[in-house]
This record gives C-alpha cells, structure tokens and sequence, in this order.
C-alpha cells in the first residue's frame, strides 16, 4: 500500500530547527533516501517501459527498510504533489 503524505505534515514532520517532536535530532536519512529514489527513477526511465519498479521508503523512521513497489508514473505523480514515497506497514 502507497501511502501519500505531504512533506512536513503528520507525526513524522520535523520542527523548523531539525529536530523531531520530542526535540531529537533527525537524521538526514529522508534526503538520502529522496536522492537514491530519483536515481532508481532515471536508471528506470533509461530502461523504458512503466512496469513496477523498487523504491526506497522515505519515512524518517531509521529502522525501516521497506519497498515500495510503484510504476514510473505512480512516482512521478508523487513527486509532483511534493509527497514522499511511504511504505505502510
């Protein structure tokens, strides 16, 4: 299941100064995680065709190591509403 979730929104957001509800400080996993997201996008792109391919959760929970299986189109539209890849689970 995709879960949709605008960035900065909901119990995973993040205070203006980086740190998490409870004032922890917040990995910067969800950047890297974007990053290798969007390589997995262009390597896929190259390969032509739409069909399911693996991305990388997003979640800042640093214990996660979810797939999240989407087309090409489902990620594009994603990241065109600015949301972040979830695995719900």
């Amino acid at each position: 299941m995709i879960l949709q979730h605008e960035e900065g929104a909901g119990p995973d957001s993040t205070s203006p100064n980086g740190t998490s509800p409870d004032g922890r400080p917040r990995l910067p996993a969800l950047s890297v995680f974007a990053e290798v997201n969007e390589r997995i996008r262009e390597l896929a792109a190259r390969d032509g065709g739409d069909g399911p391919r693996e991305f990388v959760c997003e979640c800042t929970d640093g214990r996660c190591a979810e797939l999240v299986s989407l087309t090409l189109s489902q990620y594009d539209a994603l990241r065109s509403k600015k949301a972040r890849v979830l695995a719900h689970g």
